[in-house]
């Protein structure tokens, strides 16, 4: 089989594709905005001028190492966005993108990973193979994206019937007592260390470890980093603690959270991350967590209703959020409720995690 050079099988059409600047970014209009994030699409626009319509095309974030799949004209977004397309024209494009998704790319944080992509070299099969294999990679790709819609409309359902029994957090039309965050719990920064540490593994989970998840529940897929020195307690996470993500390239990941559910083994969390453990009896784990994925009250925190989202959070402006709280007896109906859509949640969790190992597996056997 033939293994071919980057420069053989991709090339880069990054400067016939127009950038916006985020701040230009709409909800809706005629055409997408591709960035190097990891949504599939970032914004719209409605302008015509400078359009990419040289589809399908393949998008790779310089900084995320994030690979997409461009099926209509687009933009592109303003920084670390590349646009390939394929060299030689009897090559499969789904095939490409399968084999990009299988690179495994060096994670060094915010930097550029354009120049270690550009080094590597694909195996390249005849166009029928290239056929056969994008097609079982596709339906198995196909399985997972419906999986985690199913996922992301689990969680649309926590939020709804959080609106439902609390109202908006932010408005509180139904008059709750407010209470600063930091007095309801503590706050505390992750760890910081080096790849080069050599000593005790431990699970570290990180921002990439979020996804668009609002709870984790299984560890297994959380990965182990070396660490000199042994982390004191207070560094671990129990059940019900929330994370942050403090600080991301990504502007847009910045502010997410999530519950922490029964870590069966002595798991951490990175310095790009903020824990909150509740201390107060006045609140439940389960309902703050809900309250600060509101879509209202994340703007207020983050300041996108002052025109642009800040680039880190800090443990300061999580202290001084005031939240209501409602009574006790009402966060507990609420929490119940949430229970029940978290066991639904794991087992399409799970059947998610069978159908990414499957697809990894095939990717390893085709693409290694």
């Amino acid at each position: 089989m033939t293994r071919l050079a980057f420069k053989q099988v991709f090339s880069d059409a990054t400067r016939k594709a127009t950038k916006i600047p985020a701040k230009q970014y709409k909800k809706s209009g005629k055409y997408p905005i591709i960035d190097q994030s990891m949504n599939a699409i970032a914004g719209y626009a409605d302008s015509t001028e400078g359009l990419y319509s040289d589809v399908p095309a393949i998008v790779f974030g310089d900084h995320t190492r994030a690979v997409k799949y461009a099926e209509r004209p687009f933009f592109i977004g303003a920084d670390g966005t590349k646009v390939l397309k394929q060299v030689r024209e009897e090559d499969n494009l789904r095939y490409l993108f399968h084999a990009l998704r299988a690179v495994d790319l060096p994670d060094e944080g915010y930097t550029r990973h354009f120049k270690w992509l550009k080094e590597c070299t694909f195996r390249v099969p005849d166009a029928a193979e290239q056929r056969r294999i994008a097609k079982i990679l596709d339906s198995v790709q196909g399985q997972i994206t419906l999986a985690d819609q199913m996922l992301e409309k689990a969680d649309a359902l926590i939020q709804s019937r959080f609106i439902e029994m609390f109202g908006d957090p932010v408005d509180n039309p139904r008059k709750w007592q407010k209470r600063y965050l930091k007095s309801l719990g503590t706050l505390k920064n992750g760890l910081n260390f080096k790849r080069s540490e050599q000593g005790e593994s431990i699970r570290v989970i990180g921002v990439s470890d979020f996804g668009s998840r609002t709870s984790i529940s299984s560890y297994e897929k959380v990965p182990f980093v070396s660490l000199a020195s042994s982390p004191a307690k207070e560094c671990f996470l129990e059940d019900g603690d929330i994370l942050f993500v403090r600080s991301n390239g990504n502007k847009k990941l910045v502010g997410r959270n999530m519950i922490v559910n029964s870590p069966f083994e002595r798991v951490a969390y990175s310095g790009f991350c903020i824990r909150l453990r509740i201390t107060a009896k006045e609140v439940t784990p389960f309902f703050v967590n809900s309250l600060l994925s509101n879509h209202e009250l994340k703007q207020q925190l983050l300041g996108s209703t002052r025109g642009a989202n800040i680039s880190n959070l800090s443990q300061g402006m999580l202290a001084e959020l005031p939240i209501i709280v409602p009574p006790l007896a009402l966060q507990n109906q609420f929490a119940e409720f949430v229970t029940s859509v978290e066991l639904l949640k794991s087992t399409i969790t799970a059947e998610c995690d069978r159908l990414r190992t499957l697809y990894d597996s095939l990717a390893q056997q085709y693409f290694a």
